[in-house]
C-alpha cells in the first residue's frame, strides 16, 4: 500500500492543484477490497480517516494505524490475520471491528478500545477452540470477563467457533454483556434478558439462604430487669411497654363484700 494506492481507494476526489498528502489528510473513507494487499501501510497521512475497508485481502497483521485516531469502523474480515494486535495506538473512537473469516485463535488487546460496540469474530479458520489471553484476565480472560470489560459492546458474533457450543453459552453471554443487543446475529429481546436476570437472581438468593441456614443461629439474650406479669401490645412499636390494668370489677370481690340485699334482710 502506497499513498497513491490509498488515494485510488478513497471515495473522494483530489483537487487539481492539491498534493497527495494534503488530500489524504482530509480523506474520511477508504475502500481497498480484494486488492491482494499483504501489508497495511501508507496510512500515515490519513489523520481524518473514519472508515477503512480492507477485507478479502492477504493481510497477516494489523498495523500502520498510529495516525488514524479518528477511525470508527475497521473492516478486516477474510484475511490471513492470526492475532489481534496493532490496536493499542489510541483508537479511542473505534466502534466496529470486523475480523470474521481469519485465523484468530486468541482474543486479546480489546481493552484498548473503550468505544467498541460491534465485534465480529465468526468463521475463524482454526482447529482449536477460540480462547482468550490469560495475560489479560483482568480485562478479558474467559468469555464473561471479556464481555464485562467491553462495556460499550452492542453486537457480538462468534458463530462457527467452538466457543459458541459451550453449554448455556447464550445465557452466560447475555448475563455478562449488559449492553449486548445482538448475539450471533440474533436480537436479544428485553423479555429474554429480564427472564435470565430474574432466574439468576433467584438462584443466587436461594444459594445465599442455604448458606445462612447451615450457620448456627445465636440463642436470644435474656431480657434484663424484673419480669413484668402484664399484657403487652404486640404489633405496637412500644410493645415492651406494659398495658395498664383496668379497675377491678365488683364481681371479682363478691366473696369479700356482701351485697346490699344481704344487709336489707338483716333488718
Amino acid at each position: 500500500m502506497t499513498h497513491e494506492t490509498v488515494e485510488h481507494g478513497s471515495t473522494q476526489k483530489r483537487n487539481k492543484n492539491e498534493s497527495v498528502d494534503a488530500f489524504l489528510r482530509r480523506v474520511t473513507h477508504v475502500s481497498l477490497v480484494g486488492r491482494g494487499i499483504a501489508v497495511m501501510q501508507g496510512l500515515d497521512a490519513c489523520r481524518n480517516l473514519t472508515v477503512l475497508y480492507l477485507y478479502e485481502n492477504n493481510i497477516a497483521r494489523i498495523e500502520g494505524l498510529q495516525t488514524c485516531t479518528a477511525l470508527v469502523r475497521l473492516y478486516l474480515q477474510h484475511n490471513q490475520i492470526e492475532e489481534i494486535s496493532g490496536l493499542d495506538v489510541g483508537l479511542e473512537r473505534l466502534a466496529e471491528l470486523h475480523l470474521a473469516g481469519n485465523k484468530i485463535s486468541h482474543v486479546n488487546g480489546l481493552h484498548q478500545l473503550p468505544a467498541l460496540e460491534c465485534l465480529h469474530l465468526d468463521g475463524q479458520r482454526i482447529t482449536e477452540p477460540l480462547t482468550f489471553d490469560e495475560d489479560c484476565m483482568n480485562y478479558v480472560g474467559e468469555l464473561q470477563h471479556f464481555l464485562g470489560s467491553c462495556t460499550q459492546l452492542r453486537s457480538l458474533n462468534v458463530n462457527a467457533n467452538p466457543v459458541a457450543s459451550i453449554v448455556k453459552f447464550r445465557q452466560k453471554a447475555i448475563l455478562a454483556g449488559q449492553c449486548l443487543e445482538t448475539l450471533n446475529e440474533k436480537d436479544i429481546p428485553s423479555v429474554e434478558r429480564e427472564f435470565l436476570f430474574n432466574m439468576h437472581s433467584a438462584k443466587q438468593k436461594a444459594k445465599s439462604l442455604k448458606t445462612k441456614g447451615t450457620q448456627k443461629l445465636p440463642s436470644p439474650a435474656e431480657p434484663k430487669g424484673p419480669h413484668i406479669f402484664a399484657l403487652t401490645m404486640l404489633g405496637n412499636p412500644e410493645h415492651n411497654k406494659p398495658v395498664p390494668h383496668l379497675p377491678p370489677y365488683a364481681s371479682q370481690y363478691r366473696c369479700v363484700f356482701p351485697s346490699p340485699m344481704a344487709f336489707r334482710n338483716c333488718y
